[in-house]
């Protein structure tokens, strides 16, 4: 064997053996995502630099999968700074795919059956409010099945994106720029009303913890400056000034314009806007109890309206932003 042959055999070994153990130390970190999803674990930890005792949940767990298997420590000990797959981007990357694939697999489940939807919220141990959304449907053979939507996660995206596209006093303004050229193009073609007063340029509001008013006008907000805010973070992601914030943007990115997002964005416009006024109502000091029992009945009439008819319309708006 000459030297060029020699050199050529070395470096496919090289390159095999490297592969092998990028999908190794993948294939850990993914089965690390899966466990602490499926138990609903938080994955990072206060402080994970170097000297911390306790660097959160995934790494923790990823070392003690290490300490069982000599391969996977080996692979994560010599991983290059650039490929070792443990960093936050990567945890969000893999999570969003068990995400999507969760999702699709409840979508062909409920195919072109009806379904129904219950809305619950209450309030944890840390005072704040968790929402979940149950989809209740019957499977093809017949049986009663449901599944629970975290509504939750869907307001931890809105609050993630909110913060990213508007974090800084130049973001703000890079938002504001690109509503005011999206409202100039709405209002060419004659999709967009104009007088006085009217299409002025807003700002994302950020969802609070424990009222549902905020919530629907952080709802609102995005879907008012949707546009800009996917231009902002398009433009973050290939051009933020280092690799963490491009990660953070792509992500945002990608989670807004995801079906699922849109979605639910639409829905809990819908939803929300219907309980507001009831919620406003039982919020106040003095109660009018004729008042409020009519505005429930009222409620729960629009609710099984939006039940009974409102899907077709929400599909096209989806339909629209996608």
């Amino acid at each position: 064997m000459n030297q060029a042959q020699h050199i050529e055999v070395s470096l496919d070994r090289q390159t095999t053996q490297q592969i092998s153990a990028n999908r190794l130390r993948l294939k850990t970190s993914i089965d690390v995502v899966r466990w602490l999803s499926f138990q609903g674990c938080a994955f990072r930890g206060h402080d994970e630099s170097s000297g911390s005792k306790n660097h959160g949940n995934f790494l923790e767990l990823l070392s003690l999968l290490a300490s069982y298997d000599e391969k996977v420590e080996d692979v994560l000990k010599s991983a290059p700074q650039n490929s070792s797959y443990t960093s936050s981007t990567i945890q969000k990357e893999i999570l969003q795919i068990y995400a999507s694939r969760v999702c699709n697999v409840i979508r062909e489940e409920i195919g072109d059956r009806k379904f129904s939807i219950i809305v619950d919220e209450a309030r944890d141990e840390s005072k704040k409010e968790q929402m979940a959304i149950i989809w209740r449907f019957v499977d093809e053979q017949g049986q009663a099945a449901g599944e629970v939507v975290e509504v939750h996660q869907f307001f931890k995206d809105l609050s993630d994106i909110v913060n990213i596209a508007s974090a800084s006093s130049n973001r703000h303004d890079e938002l504001q720029k690109a509503q005011a050229t999206e409202l100039t193009r709405l209002v060419s073609i004659n999709e967009l009303a104009t007088g006085i007063g009217m299409n002025q340029i807003d700002t994302l509001q950020h969802p609070g913890e424990t009222r549902w008013s905020s919530q629907l006008n952080s709802v609102t907000s995005l879907l008012k400056m949707y546009n800009a805010t996917s231009t902002v973070l398009e433009n973050l992601k290939n051009t933020a000034s280092n690799y963490s914030q491009r990660g953070d943007a792509h992500n945002a990115y990608s989670r807004l314009r995801s079906f699922e997002f849109i979605f639910i964005l639409h829905m809990m416009k819908e939803v929300l806007g219907i309980t507001n006024n009831l919620c406003q109502a039982l919020q106040r000091r003095s109660q009018d109890i004729l008042n409020a029992m009519s505005l429930v009945l009222t409620t729960k009439d629009l609710i099984q309206k939006l039940r009974d008819d409102g899907w077709n319309e929400l599909l096209k708006k989806n339909d629209i932003f996608l």
